[in-house]
C-alpha cells in the first residue's frame, strides 16, 4: 500500500497518512479524477480499476460529498511530481497501513480493499 502524508494546514498541527483523493473537475470522469489525483499528490501512475471499491458521503460546511475509492495498480512511481514538496509518501504492508489510518471510515475502506486483493 502507498500512503501519502496530508498537507500541514497550520503550526502545530500534525501531519495524517491517507491514500490520494480530491474533488472531480465538471471535465473528467471519477477514473480520470483518481488518475490524476494519484500523480499530483503521490507521484504515481498505474492501471485503475473501472468501479469503484467503496464509497462513503460526509457533509463539510452544509455540502454532502460523496467519496468513490477506485484501486489503482502502480505501474510507475515518479521521481518528481506536482505536491512532491507538501507530501510524503510511504509504502507499507496493509495491515501495518489499517493502525496508521486515523480516519474510521478510511480504515473501513482498507479493509474492503484487504478483501479484494485476497479475491484477486
Amino acid at each position: 500500500m502507498l500512503l501519502i502524508s496530508t498537507r500541514r494546514l497550520s503550526a502545530g498541527q500534525e501531519r495524517q497518512w491517507i491514500i490520494p483523493q480530491g474533488e472531480i473537475e465538471p471535465w473528467q470522469t471519477p477514473i480520470e479524477a483518481g488518475t490524476n489525483e494519484a500523480w499530483e499528490e503521490a507521484g504515481i501512475k498505474g492501471k485503475i480499476e473501472k468501479k469503484p471499491l467503496a464509497s462513503f458521503s460526509y457533509k463539510n460546511q452544509c455540502i454532502k460529498y460523496i467519496v468513490l475509492y477506485y484501486p489503482l495498480e502502480v505501474k510507475e512511481e515518479l521521481r518528481d511530481w506536482p505536491e512532491k514538496m507538501e507530501r510524503s509518501r510511504i509504502w507499507i504492508n496493509i495491515s501495518k497501513a489499517k493502525i496508521k489510518i486515523r480516519n474510521k471510515k478510511l480504515r473501513e475502506v482498507f479493509e474492503i480493499f484487504e478483501k479484494f486483493l485476497e479475491k484477486k
